[in-house]
């Protein structure tokens, strides 16, 4: 069950009655990257938490819209707060995200999920070096861009750039809240995280 750091009111009918979520948004209006500062790290700037606090939840959205950076653009910026960008070695933690992110209205998220090529490529979660295995398989789109069930490399079978990065698709092609392979490069809101054992 989702709960908040604070609560100062109840969410709206729209969002799940487990869904309790209180904007602590910064006084910051634009994406920048000032260099690493130890506020940054102790600030408590995070929109929710899961699991009894076991995870904490910063979601890009929330504070700059639909505004969004490049996979790796969006890594350094959760570094920037001692957070990760989003994993889901926990699929509680996926079936909750993907929630909000249907619920929010959001287009799309970059997730920390990554490629590794070579003569066995397997899919991992960059965080924790978790393989995304079989059991997350309901989680990838059965269609894309080429009609065909994900991860699919579209852009790289065309001559572009290597689908190397994981993102959540919001019904995009049709196909509900899934994950699809995407080329890095595309800017992208996001979900920081952090783990606490």
């Amino acid at each position: 069950m989702w709960c908040a750091r604070a609560m100062q009111s109840k969410p709206s009918s729209t969002m799940l009655t487990s869904l309790w979520l209180i904007l602590c948004c910064s006084s910051m209006t634009l994406l920048w990257f000032p260099g690493y500062t130890d506020a940054m790290c102790d600030s408590k700037d995070t929109h929710a938490t899961f699991k009894d606090g076991r995870y904490a939840f910063f979601f890009t959205w929330f504070v700059y819209g639909k505004q969004g950076l490049s996979r790796q653009q969006s890594e350094m910026f959760c570094r920037q707060r001692c957070m990760d960008l989003v994993h889901f070695d926990d699929l509680d933690v996926a079936n909750a995200v993907m929630d909000l992110v249907e619920k929010s209205g959001v287009q799309y998220i970059w997730t920390s999920g990554t490629l590794q090529s070579g003569r066995n490529p397997v899919w991992y979660w960059k965080p924790t070096g978790k393989i995304i295995g079989p059991e997350a398989r309901t989680y990838w789109s059965n269609t894309g861009g080429l009609n065909e069930p994900q991860p699919d490399n579209q852009e790289g079978r065309i001559g572009g750039e290597t689908e190397a990065c994981l993102a959540v698709f919001n019904n995009v092609y049709n196909d509900g809240v899934k994950w699809h392979d995407v080329a890095c490069h595309y800017k992208k809101p996001f979900v920081c995280m952090k783990t606490f054992s």
